[in-house]
């Protein structure tokens, strides 16, 4: 993966910009399936990114579950980037004021989407309503 900020942890690939105290390299996955991972505890089932420019091409993000929001993506005041990428069959159980996000949740800052699906995920496709441009549902 690099030596950027990644920790395989219950649930997520955790992306964060300080490694070791300095900032590393943006992380661009790709070709790259996260799938049947579980946050327990938290949000972000296949990916965290916090704070970080991150860039996903070639990309499956399929059947991860989070207890609360974001089964697939949460992108927390980053910037994440599809590119001809999937985002499919992700489930968000509890979400803040009703936002689940089950594929994304934009907690804050930007995610754009690239020739890239985000269908069939539970109980919504992206979160909170409006904040992924091209995201139904």
């Amino acid at each position: 993966m690099g030596d950027w900020g990644y920790w395989s942890q219950p649930g997520a690939c955790w992306l964060e910009p300080q490694w070791w105290g300095y900032l590393a390299p943006r992380p661009h996955l790709r070709p790259r399936l996260t799938a049947n991972n579980r946050a327990t505890a938290g949000s972000g089932g296949g990916i965290f990114n916090l704070l970080d420019d991150a860039t996903l091409t070639d990309t499956t993000v399929n059947g991860n579950t989070a207890t609360f929001e974001a089964g697939g993506i949460d992108n927390n005041a980053g910037t994440t980037t599809l590119n001809d990428s999937t985002v499919t069959s992700n489930t968000a159980r509890v979400g803040e004021s009703g936002s689940y996000g089950g594929g994304i949740y934009d907690f804050s800052g930007t995610v754009s989407l690239n020739d890239s699906n985000v269908r069939r995920n539970a109980p919504d496709n992206c979160a909170p309503a409006g904040s992924v441009g091209g995201c139904i549902g």
